[in-house]
This record gives structure tokens, C-alpha cells and sequence, in this order.
């Protein structure tokens, strides 16, 4: 008997079109509800699920609450489209390459192998453009990490042009990598950077009355264009793969780490040599605390502490970007977690948590904080020392 229920499910729906009372059994409670089920669970463990039709998880998790509709949707759904179960459909090779894992190549800092997951992923199917749109978003990360900006504009691009979920955020990435190309390399798109930062205040979108958190940030970092002469962002798009902790991602891999490291000090060096202006503290601020992480993931662990302290001594001084200074306390601890000092890591969380209010991502660094500061207890309680997982925090 446990043979025939391990049987494939496509030979499951053949039998309920030949005798639907015998087959509609081993449908609900074996084959084709796992197989569904995959679906919205899958996506939501996905950090790009905001591109992602809501109405249909929904719809979907609706369906796994009433047994005797699952089962005409899912037949429904194998006539139409037979991948849904195949070792191929997009869903498994996405998860497989995007969700944290043994096996998974974005995870573990290889956009390489991730960057032929996502395009095979594309490949699968071509009948739902949304999931082409998160695989274009994944991939316009992985070429980041890498530093090719040219794909990573391409995929930008595509999904300003494609998708609707925040046209801000597209056009500012686009102008973002634009800004990161050298002034000897050739940009064969006909977009100007700084009219593309100067367009993103008036794509803003409100959902139910409520602004995309990664919205207001675009926004109020394109602000600095809206000026005659504007002052250029030093590394707008390293800034923003912060902001979607991109630094856990690479930090796995060295090569990748010391490459993004490098951009970074050219950056420190270029606004040391340039005139100050009112944004100076701001963008040196900013440069310390990314320059700071490529540090600890390389394990240079007291000159990543000095580049996070020096972000708190000019906290007087900073006139705009005051996330700096709560991400870079929470930084800090994180990194005295790692080293076991966690009664100093829940004192400069504590601090971060309770001094600084309405700056950009709050809630997103507020998390973290909790997140740090419940491990960091936890720690304290059991007498161990705390091991942090970057990918979490």
C-alpha cells in the first residue's frame, strides 16, 4: 500500500480523469496538495515576494484551507501548465538558488552559479512575466556583487520598463549604476544619471496611503540632484546593496569582498582629495561603514571596529544620512558578538534601539536590533559564546 501512495503524481491525475471517486483520496492527502503547497511557501521565504502577485498566494493558500477545491484547482493547474510538478519548474530552481541553504548558490556568495539558476529559472517558463521580474531582480544583484555594472543596469532596466512595483526604486538602481561607471568607460544606453536621480521623487507610489520603505530612500538620497550643480553620490548602488544586506551575501567569498573593497577605498580616496561640501561628513560617514563591513567579512576585525567607531564620533556633524549612525552601532555589536563581547554588543544595541528615531529603514534596522538583541541575551543566559549568522541580522 505505501508503494502505490509513493507513486508519481502525474499518474495520480491519470486516474482521477479514468475513476475520480477512487483518485480524488489520493490526490488531497498524497500527491499533488505537496506539490502546491511548495508554491506559496516558497515564495514567501523569497525576499522578492513584493513582485510577486499577492492576489494569487492568496488565492493559493485560500485553496489549501478547502480540501475539495484544492483538488480541481491542482488538476486544473497540470492540465494547463505539467510543470508544476517537473524537477525543472521555475519555483524549485529559484528557491533552490535564492532561498538559504546547503545548496544554495545566492546563499553562499557564487553569483556565478546563481546568475545560470536564475537564467534557467527564466528559461522554464515563459507564461509568467512576474517571475521573469524576480529573476531579473535577483540578477541585477548578482552582477552587483560582481561589480559588472553594465548587466546590472541591463536588468535594472528591464524591470523599470517591465514591471510596476516601484518604478522609483528601478530608475534610481539604473541611475545608481550609471554614477558607478568609471569616466573612461563608454555608456552605450542614452540615459543621463543625472536626470534619471532627478526623475525618481516623482515616481513615488503609495500603497493603501503607505510609501515603499526603499522608496523614501531613493528618494531622499536623490534629493541632492534636484540642486543646479548637483553633488554626486560617491557609491550609490554599494549604498543601496547594503540597504538589502548584500554585504552577508559576499562576505562568504573573499574574492568577491576584496573586489567591492576596492571600489569602496577608491571612493574614500576620491572624497579626501575633493573639496568639502555639505554633504562631505555624510559620504565619508557613509564610505566607513560599508568599508567597515568588507573588514569584518575579510577578518580584519580591529580596523573593521575603528571604521564603525569613527561613524559615532561624527555624529554631531552628520546633516542627512542619520541611519548611518544607528546601522553602524548595530554593526559594531554584531561584530562584538561574533568575538563573544556580547554585555558590550547589548549595550551599544540598547543604545541604537532606544536614542535614534525617524531615520530612513527604520523598522528594517529596528528588526535587526531585536533580532541582535534577543541573540546576544540568549547568549549571556547560557553561557556560550554568540554565533551570529549575517544572513538573519
Amino acid at each position: 500500500m505505501g508503494g502505490s501512495h509513493r507513486r508519481g503524481s502525474r499518474g495520480e491525475v491519470t486516474r482521477v480523469w479514468q475513476n475520480p471517486q477512487e483518485g480524488l483520496y489520493n490526490i488531497e492527502f498524497w500527491g499533488l496538495q505537496l506539490a502546491l503547497a511548495v508554491i506559496p511557501q516558497a515564495a514567501r521565504q523569497m525576499p522578492w515576494v513584493q513582485v510577486l502577485s499577492w492576489e494569487l498566494l492568496e488565492t493559493l493558500e485560500f485553496a489549501l484551507r478547502q480540501r475539495h477545491c484544492i483538488t480541481f484547482i491542482l488538476i486544473l493547474s497540470i492540465a494547463s501548465y505539467p510543470f508544476i510538478i517537473a524537477r525543472s519548474h521555475p519555483f524549485i530552481l529559484c528557491r533552490k538558488t535564492r532561498v538559504p541553504g546547503r545548496g544554495s548558490h545566492w546563499a553562499q556568495g557564487r553569483p556565478i552559479y546563481a546568475i545560470q539558476r536564475f537564467e534557467e529559472c527564466c528559461e522554464a517558463q515563459q507564461h509568467w512575466k512576474q517571475f521573469h521580474h524576480m529573476c531579473y531582480w535577483e540578477l541585477m544583484w548578482c552582477f552587483t556583487y560582481k561589480g559588472q555594472w553594465k548587466m546590472a543596469y541591463f536588468y535594472a532596466d528591464l524591470l523599470s520598463k517591465e514591471n510596476s512595483w516601484s518604478k522609483a526604486t528601478y530608475i534610481y538602481m539604473k541611475a545608481a549604476y550609471l554614477s558607478m561607471f568609471g569616466k573612461e568607460d563608454y555608456k552605450p544606453f542614452g540615459d543621463d544619471e543625472v536626470e534619471l536621480f532627478r526623475a525618481v521623487p516623482g515616481l513615488k507610489l503609495k500603497i493603501a496611503g503607505k510609501s515603499l520603505p526603499t522608496e523614501k530612500f531613493a528618494i531622499r538620497k536623490s534629493r541632492r540632484y534636484l540642486s543646479p550643480k548637483p553633488i554626486s553620490l560617491p557609491i550609490p548602488a554599494l549604498e543601496m546593496m547594503y540597504i538589502w544586506n548584500g554585504y552577508a551575501v559576499i562576505g562568504k567569498q573573499p574574492e568577491l569582498t576584496d573586489g567591492i573593497l576596492g571600489i569602496i577605498t577608491k571612493a574614500e580616496e576620491m572624497l579626501e582629495k575633493g573639496p568639502e561640501n555639505e554633504y562631505s561628513v555624510d559620504d565619508e560617514c557613509l564610505v566607513k561603514l560599508l568599508k567597515g563591513l568588507c573588514l569584518k567579512y575579510l577578518g580584519r576585525v580591529q580596523e573593521a571596529e575603528e571604521n564603525f567607531r569613527s561613524i559615532s564620533f561624527n555624529e554631531k556633524k552628520i546633516k542627512y544620512d542619520h541611519y548611518l549612525i544607528p546601522n553602524a552601532l548595530l554593526e559594531l555589536a554584531l561584530l562584538f558578538m561574533e568575538q563573544g563581547r556580547n554585555e558590550e554588543a547589548v549595550k551599544l544595541l540598547e543604545t541604537a534601539k532606544q536614542n535614534y528615531k525617524n531615520y530612513s529603514m527604520e523598522s528594517r534596522t529596528h528588526f535587526r536590533i531585536q533580532a541582535a538583541i534577543l541573540q546576544a541575551r540568549s547568549s549571556l543566559e547560557n553561557g556560550n559564546r554568540s554565533m551570529v549568522s549575517s544572513v538573519s541580522l
